[in-house]
């Protein structure tokens, strides 16, 4: 079962957008196994002349045998881009992030080209373990109708896994 509410405000030269989401998991009939995670998150984003500043938190918990899980869509998406993450560790994951980006449309002979940082900290839902904190950046830019990418993603382990680097150069035709 999960909820998830979105909504935009359109202030003078301001656009706020915010988002919340809910879901939990549980047993379900005669399952021998007593299970029940949440899921929560919340996001709040400005955007003013091109730039776009915003936060959040993601919360996936964990009953210190097994967290929520996500079975099918992408999970590269959420938890920073080094995928340290793509299953939740058993004490659940705490992930606050601050995020800022620029974007312009008709710069340096480009249609439009945008530039965006986020930065993450992890920590155990359950628990005192610090999981560690990740930057990740992207550079993109669009020539017609050639998309191209530079992404890179830093992961700093603490408590959690190695630290990893991981950098992506993508080139996309939209058609």
């Amino acid at each position: 079962m999960g909820l998830r509410y979105t909504h935009k405000w359109k202030l003078p030269r301001v656009e706020l957008a915010g988002l919340a989401s809910y879901a939990t998991q549980s047993d379900r009939a005669g399952n021998p196994i007593d299970y029940r995670d949440d899921y929560y998150a919340g996001d709040l984003t400005a955007t003013l002349n091109g730039w776009c500043v915003g936060g959040g938190i993601d919360v996936l918990q964990g009953d210190g045998v097994r967290g929520f899980t996500a079975p099918i869509g992408t999970l590269h998406k959420f938890q920073g881009w080094a995928d340290k993450f793509l299953t939740t560790p058993a004490n659940g994951i705490d992930d606050r992030y601050l995020s800022v980006g620029y974007g312009r449309k008709g710069a340096i002979g480009l249609d439009s080209i945008s530039a965006n940082a986020v930065y993450h900290r992890f920590d155990a839902q359950r628990g005192s373990a610090h999981w560690g904190s990740e930057l990740d950046l992207t550079l993109q830019g669009m020539w017609h109708r050639l998309v191209g990418s530079l992404t890179w993603a830093g992961y700093d382990a603490q408590d959690f896994a190695a630290d990893t680097s991981k950098l992506w150069l993508q080139l996309e035709f939209v058609y």
